[in-house]
């Protein structure tokens, strides 16, 4: 899985340049649904990622490629604000951020 969040953190920020890539600690949210949380940030706007450990568990390639065909960057940048991207093996979709 370590290798998974490496591919996932390289492939944002090589996406993102000039923003901050951060992996937040698994929360109960992150437990229940089996994912793990990246913030993509600048000053003025935050990008929520959620990956299935399922794609975490791909080597790095798959990873990246899996992040590459979904076109994740564009999809974070197009949810904006107040969404968040989940990423699964077989689909992506925005979502309402929920406390």
């Amino acid at each position: 899985m370590e290798r998974g969040i490496g591919a996932v953190r390289e492939y944002l920020q090589a996406e993102s340049p000039g923003h901050a890539v951060q992996v937040l600690e698994p929360g109960n949210r992150d437990f229940d649904r089996d994912t793990r949380t990246f913030k993509v940030r600048d000053d003025n706007t935050k990008h929520l990622l959620r990956i299935v450990d399922e794609v975490l568990d791909l080597d790095a390639e798959g990873v990246g490629r899996l992040l590459r065909a979904f076109r994740v960057a564009q999809v974070l940048r197009q949810a904006g604000t107040g969404r968040a991207v989940l990423a699964t093996t077989d689909t992506i979709r925005v979502e309402p951020i929920s406390v």
